[in-house]
């Protein structure tokens, strides 16, 4: 029987490829039509694994350096570091944040696939009332999708915009403290650089106040061309290169003008806030042991001469760490002929320490730059200094005053410079033998400071050996 073509079976349909995801109507008319989520969640949490490496990179660079520094050297040099900080935690923070929203952007998107009817309020265990407070309250998923989407495309810039703001405020006190020293150099013998660098940081500020202030009192009665408006528009150009916004300008104003009237500053203060807290309690309270989270209660937070400290000891100390007021010797169990004291020289402490113990102290070297090494110093130079740096930290050896013969020495693991003593261990008792020395002096201000604060005197380090 032949085949009618009613009878004939259908030609095999050819389906049309999916229609890529769409997130709602507020999607760019730039987007591409499937957004590489993948990829992009790929990158973040490769950069987010990269960026939680920096922060202790930098310690480390920070701790290497910060020993060596005093005065202006040392302030700018911790300013530099709690800006690079604050940098760090700002793009690591909106990387984990950003990789957290994205995973959460492509879950409901997910979600909404398999169930795109969204919620069946019917089958909920609600009453009426609480039915029709949920369902308009919860709303659909695709507002929820889109939301997350636009939060998600608006952290990049945001981050960008604070790491150029403490990129931008680094470049200022580098520039202002450039300015300031060549002042203070050329036309003031060097004296009154602070003075010198608060005034310059006092006309940065008042260039855009004053360009606002009169734009916006006389601005709109001006005419074009007129004196009024050239001055007005020279300072608004001076501002605009002053602030930095060919840097970071059209991305800040695209933010800023978008956001809520109410709500710009006290946001942007806000996040300036929580970055510098987070900076100050991680870096500076618990780094340094101002703030513990530990509740040892009946453990002294400073055994002194009940306690065995191991940083007191070569053979027991971190490596890589840097103990740049710390004196040590070479193990807890001595078995060496003699005892290796070195004490670090701190020049933030006994720089001014020098000055004001031992006015007479002759300096041994000197700052600033220098094509070729000086020839080494008289020895009665040396005895002076040397004479100064033990009356300042003296030394005890199971409570009697030691005299030990020490020469100048550099660390070779940290680097430190300091002075060491090799103190015979033959006729030492056997078992245990204390030695102490004093702690890294203070300037008399400093020092008045931190006994009315603590009250009593303070101790030195008690470093205990066995033999």
């Amino acid at each position: 029987m032949e085949t009618t073509r009613a009878d004939a079976p259908a030609p095999e349909r050819i389906q049309a490829p999916p229609a890529p995801i769409v997130t709602g109507p507020e999607t760019s008319i730039h987007e591409p039509a499937v957004r590489p989520w993948e990829l992009e969640l790929l990158i973040s949490g490769a950069v987010v694994f990269s960026l939680l490496q920096m922060p202790g990179v930098v310690d480390g660079i920070f701790n290497h350096a910060q020993p060596h520094l005093a005065g202006r050297a040392h302030l700018g040099a911790f300013m530099m570091y709690t800006y690079v900080k604050i940098a760090l935690y700002t793009l690591i923070s909106c990387f984990i944040l950003h990789l957290g929203m994205r995973a959460y952007w492509v879950g409901l998107i997910g979600l909404e696939t398999v169930f795109p009817h969204g919620v069946r309020w019917e089958d909920s265990s609600y009453g009426p009332v609480m039915t029709e407070v949920y369902r308009k309250k919860l709303g659909r998923l695709q507002p929820r999708i889109d939301a997350a989407d636009r939060f998600c495309s608006i952290l990049f810039p945001l981050a960008f915009t604070l790491v150029m703001l403490c990129v931008y405020s680094t470049a200022m006190i580098a520039i202002v403290a450039a300015l300031a020293f060549g002042v203070s150099r050329l036309l003031l013998n060097g004296e009154h650089f602070m003075r010198v660098s608060a005034v310059i940081f006092l006309l940065a500020f008042l260039l855009p106040l004053t360009a606002w202030a009169l734009d916006k009192a006389i601005g709109g009665r001006v005419r074009p061309g007129d004196r009024g408006e050239r001055v007005i528009r020279r300072l608004s150009l001076a501002s605009y290169y002053v602030n930095a916004m060919p840097a970071y300008g059209t991305v800040f104003m695209t933010l800023f003008t978008n956001a809520r009237k109410g709500a710009r500053y006290p946001v942007m203060y806000a996040l300036m806030a929580v970055l510098f807290g987070f900076f100050i309690t991680k870096d500076v309270f618990l780094g340094r042991g101002v703030l513990l989270a530990a509740d040892h209660l009946y453990l002294p937070d400073d055994p002194g001469k009940f306690g065995v400290g191991a940083e007191y000891y070569e053979s027991q100390r971190e490596p890589g760490a840097v103990y740049d007021r710390t004196p040590s010797i070479q193990s807890d169990i001595v078995r060496d002929p003699y005892i290796k004291l070195f004490i670090p020289y701190t020049p933030v402490r006994h720089g001014e320490a020098f000055v004001e113990g031992c006015p007479d102290a002759p300096r041994l070297s000197r700052g600033g730059l220098r094509m070729n090494v000086d020839e080494p110093p008289p020895a009665a130079q040396v005895r002076a200094v040397l004479e100064c740096w033990t009356r300042l930290q003296p030394v005890t050896l199971n409570g009697r005053p030691l005299r030990p013969d020490f020469r100048f020495y550099t660390h070779p693991e940290s680097g430190l410079r300091g002075i060491m003593a090799y103190i015979p261990a033959a006729g030492l008792p056997r078992g245990e033998n204390l030695l102490t020395v004093g702690v890294s002096p203070r300037d008399l201000d400093d020092q008045r400071i931190r006994d009315r604060v603590r009250g009593t005197p303070q101790e030195p380090h008690y470093i205990p050996f066995w033999l």
